[in-house]
């Protein structure tokens, strides 16, 4: 067949199909042409009758010279269907029909989520009927009639099915390949690394072509904008400073995103605040420079979602911001402990790298899901926890620390796209980085600066220094695109270490209040003063003038005043020491702790062993108690003045009171001279007592 010819064809072909009732894929004209061109029989005859006409695919078939049944030694297709042959009947095969349609695999997409485990899907078609069909759904071919109706049907039976499925995948002569990724972030493409993102992917030359990037929801948003003039984004970025110390820490946040895949991201980002600061338009502007979606209304994530598909939106979100708004515990206690657990997990899995372990109905492993990006969050409450809060940088911000004139402009930039723009350059810069050796470079770094820090938790140095690289790689970003001088970039290297390093310190104050020793220390403390529990004198009675504050409460009877106890006995008080019960003194902590919501979240055994290790209680020692509970105690010594208040200096009045009542009662003992003087002591102090109290008046004498 001459060149000419195969172009009337084709002409033929497209002309029919532009007339045609039922339009083709766009694709299904180019494949034919491809086919027809490389010499290759066209498959599927019954369907291009139903595309293009009959009258054509005929007039093609002669032309071609292509065969009306296209059959091998097993499977026939014809345009009643498929069949299966076998056997010989009157000298031609036997065929036993295993469905109304002939169908072919014309396109397998392999979905790549960065996890190394990779979800395969069939488009499969028949006729105009197009279906996407998991891999491992094809062969039961259970999704016939789902996606195509009760029109299509293949016959009963379970060889019958395994047959038809091994048929169809025979028909399919011709099949594409596409990968499609289904994540952010970097990977390796031959002997460079590109950026993904839902536009595409970007390298160290600018972008590259034949990259399919799919997001889901709200995350398909997620574009990086070509600059228009380069000098203006980067600067619109760079004006994040303006806003102050939480507008560097946004800054440090966005650029240390990308750098995660050269160099891990063990801290999050919280910014607390009441509503009116600021807190959430702040943090869409850092999200913006993935795209002028973000407004600070829309964000990646919210409290409200479960913790394992939080775990999966972190994941998706490779070398990117994760941000995750509005945390506000609020309702029923029970409500209020989930936000706080689903928080915990989401944030101990971005610092340890590591989800949540769950198998497969085979025993097989799951796919692990954590952040692999940086978890930015806002709220009106901190996530509880120790240890959780270590693994923070947390940023308190104040209603009027906010320029709203400056967010105004940055909110402008962010919509016009402007700060997309500059972190599509900066990622351009990071891929080219990347070839000079980049991930030991940052690691160097990172230690370097750890070294030079100071925090009283292990992790406040490395939280520091992590965020402090961020501004480091952006000022050197931006010197290198000629958009800042070196005073700008100096200027603001000291300043993100100054603020930083301040917000860090702070949080290591804060954090002594969520230590368990602290906590149970305070605890026991509310404790006793609630009367939830009480301590005893070494007798077993109320400790003489320190009654009230070791959980003892007053009653009066007919006039007799009495002391009267509540709750578990959790020790005694001999002189300036505290004999406690381990046992009852935990158990009575962690319930008030519960009423609170909280939890002290370590073991009894871990909690006494860190109160010895902080000298904040003694050697266990086991005594005989005197009195009510005078069994055999272990018990830990402890300071009183650790636990309750010193005890009160009586006051003037007081003392003069006490001296009355007592030479009142001497008077009865003496007469004569003495008795004389003393009597008009008396009346002289209980004169001077009236001056200075003149409720006491009313004391009787």
């Amino acid at each position: 067949m001459t060149e000419a010819e195969v172009e009337q064809i084709l002409h033929l072909l497209r002309s029919c199909a532009g007339e045609a009732p039922r339009h083709p894929p766009a694709r299904i004209i180019p494949r034919l042409e491809a086919r027809l061109r490389a010499g290759k029989p066209v498959p599927g005859r019954r369907r291009l009758g139903e595309i293009i006409g009959q009258e054509v695919v005929e007039k093609a078939t002669e032309w071609l010279g292509i065969k009306r049944v296209r059959s091998n030694s097993t499977y026939d297709y014809r345009d009643s269907g498929t069949y299966l042959l076998h056997g010989i009947k009157d000298g031609e095969p036997k065929a036993q029909r295993l469905a109304n349609f002939v169908a072919e695999i014309v396109e397998v997409i392999e979905r790549d989520d960065g996890s190394g485990v990779s979800e395969k899907t069939f488009i499969v078609e028949s006729g105009p009927d197009q279906a996407e069909v998991r891999a491992e759904d094809f062969d039961s071919l259970a999704w016939v009639t789902p996606a195509w109706g009760p029109a299509k049907s293949v016959a009963p039976g379970r060889e019958t099915k395994a047959h038809m499925a091994e048929a169809i995948k025979r028909n399919s002569t011709d099949i594409e390949h596409l990968k499609i990724y289904t994540h952010t972030g970097w990977i390796r493409n031959e002997e460079e690394v590109i950026y993904l993102h839902a536009g595409g992917a970007i390298g160290a030359s600018g972008a590259i072509e034949g990259f399919t990037v799919e997001l889901s929801g709200k995350l398909q948003h997620l574009v990086l904008k070509a600059p228009a003039v380069p000098s203006e984004a980067i600067r619109a970025s760079f004006s994040l400073a303006e806003l102050g110390p939480v507008g560097i820490l946004m800054l440090a946040a966005v650029y240390r995103a990308p750098l995660a895949e050269f160099l891990e991201i063990t801290t999050s980002v919280f910014v607390e605040g009441k509503t009116g600061t600021f807190k959430s338009a702040i943090q869409g502007i850092a999200l913006s420079h993935w795209g002028s979606y973000w407004d600070g209304v829309q964000f990646t994530a919210n409290w409200t979602a479960t913790a394992n598909s939080l775990e999966r939106v972190g994941f998706t979100l490779k070398d990117a911001l994760t941000v995750v708004d509005d945390f506000k515990p609020s309702g029923p206690g029970n409500e209020v402990e989930r936000l706080h657990q689903t928080a915990e997990r989401m944030l101990r899995a971005a610092a340890n790298h590591g989800g949540r372990l769950r198998m497969n109905a085979d025993s097989s492993l799951r796919t692990e899901y954590y952040p692999r990006g940086l978890v930015m969050s806002s709220g009106e409450d901190v996530p509880k926890g120790h240890s959780l809060r270590a693994r923070m940088i947390i940023h308190s911000l104040e209603k009027g620390q906010i320029d709203t004139a400056v967010l105004s402009r940055l909110q402008e930039a962010a919509a016009g796209g402007l700060l997309s723009e500059a972190m599509a350059m900066y990622v351009q810069f990071i891929a080219a980085e990347a070839k000079n050796g980049l991930k030991d470079k940052l690691a160097k770094r990172f230690n370097t600066l750890r070294s030079e820090l100071a925090g009283d938790h292990a992790r406040t140095p490395g939280n520091i220094a992590s965020l402090i690289i961020g501004i480091e790689y952006f000022s050197a970003f931006a010197l290198s695109a000629g958009a800042i001088n070196n005073f700008e970039g100096q200027e603001l290297l000291d300043r993100a270490r100054t603020s930083i390093g301040t917000a860090a310190r702070t949080q290591d104050l804060e954090q002594a209040s969520e230590d368990p020793t602290t906590r149970f220390v305070a605890l026991l403390s509310e404790a006793l003063a609630a009367g939830r529990v009480h301590l005893t004198n070494k007798a077993g009675g109320a400790p003489p003038g320190r009654e009230a504050v070791c959980g003892w409460r007053e009653r009066v009877v007919q006039d007799v005043t009495s002391w009267y106890s509540a709750g578990d006995q959790i020790g005694w008080i001999e002189a300036d020491t505290i004999w406690i019960r381990p046992h009852l003194a935990y158990a009575a902590v962690e319930r008030l702790s519960r009423d609170q919501n909280r939890s002290l979240g370590v073991t009894q055994l871990t909690l006494f062993k860190r109160l010895l290790a902080a000298g904040l209680i003694g050697q266990t020692t086991t005594v005989r108690a005197v009195g009510a509970n005078s069994a055999v105690s272990r018990v830990y010594p402890i300071k009183a003045n650790l636990i309750l208040p010193p005890p009160e200096e009586p006051s003037q009045v007081q003392r003069l009171i006490g001296f009355l009542s007592g030479a009142v009662g001497l008077q009865e003992h003496f007469s004569g001279d003495f008795g004389l003087t003393l009597a008009r002591f008396v009346e002289a102090a209980g004169n001077e007592l009236e001056r200075l109290d003149p409720q006491s008046k009313d004391i009787p004498m």
